[in-house]
């Protein structure tokens, strides 16, 4: 089981690294690759970018924490959770983001933009989906496992 997991952890961390030069978003006047993507996400947060009080601002901007824990999951999946179940908090707090991910092709859809959610996007997501269910799998070693390791 730990080699299917390894394997899909490293599987998930190269689509995430790969949805970032795919094409993942297109409107009239922006035609992005994911990094751009995320490029825009992290402009929002900069001081002076926006008003503060800006919805857009605080939506866009949290998708930065869904890279950085996507960016961090799957070390700790490898290593400090390698023996040990994932903590609910954090489990929970993956399902929050993973569902502030699913909403932006929902926002679009639903926004009167001319905006369209390319492939990119859904190779980031499916990346984030299989982490989040690696986690949500992952159950701590027996002390006899642990000795075969």
């Amino acid at each position: 089981m730990m080699e299917r997991s390894f394997g899909l952890i490293l599987l998930s961390l190269a689509l995430f690294v790969v949805s970032f030069f795919l094409p993942a978003y297109q409107e009239t006047y922006f035609n992005g690759l994911g990094w751009e993507c995320a490029q825009v996400c992290l402009e929002m947060l900069k001081p002076g970018s926006d008003e503060f009080n800006n919805p857009d601002r605080w939506y866009f901007g949290s998708f930065n924490l869904s890279n950085l824990a996507m960016s961090i999951m799957p070390i700790l999946l490898l290593t400090v959770f390698r023996e040990r179940g994932v903590p609910l908090s954090i489990v929970i707090v993956q399902g929050i983001l993973i569902l502030h991910v699913i909403s932006w092709p929902v926002r679009v859809w639903l926004s009167d933009s001319n905006g369209h959610i390319l492939w990119g996007y859904y190779v980031w997501l499916i990346s984030m989906i299989v982490i989040f269910t690696i986690s949500i799998c992952r159950e701590p070693k027996s002390g006899k496992e642990k000795d075969h390791i």
